[in-house]
């Protein structure tokens, strides 16, 4: 069991705020995917930007969405790179569906 205050392990439940009436208030991290250190290096060697601006609004075009949006997995969160049709902040990564 974690601490008062400290991180938790990846891979097990912790407690977290409900962020919606339906959402569980325990939710389980996943573990982290084997080779994860060689991306996140390769990762922060690129430095990428906001470059992808073009390539998401077009994706959202031939989708024919509202929103599109370009996310990275970083050690500790998801950054949305680019976004179109809504700005979304950085979003803790045990708290992300796509980490």
């Amino acid at each position: 069991m974690a601490r008062p205050g400290s991180k938790p392990e990846r891979g097990t439940r912790t407690d977290t705020l409900q962020a919606r009436k339906n959402q569980p208030q325990s939710l389980t991290t996943a573990p982290l995917p084997p080779g994860e250190a060689a991306r996140l290096a390769l990762l922060r060697r690129l430095r990428i930007a906001d470059d992808f601006k073009d390539l998401v609004q077009l994706a959202a075009e031939v989708c024919a969405a509202s929103m599109a949006f370009l996310s990275l997995v970083e050690t500790e969160r998801v950054h949305y790179v680019s976004t179109v049709g809504l700005e979304l902040p950085a979003t803790p990564r045990d708290q992300s569906f796509c980490a």
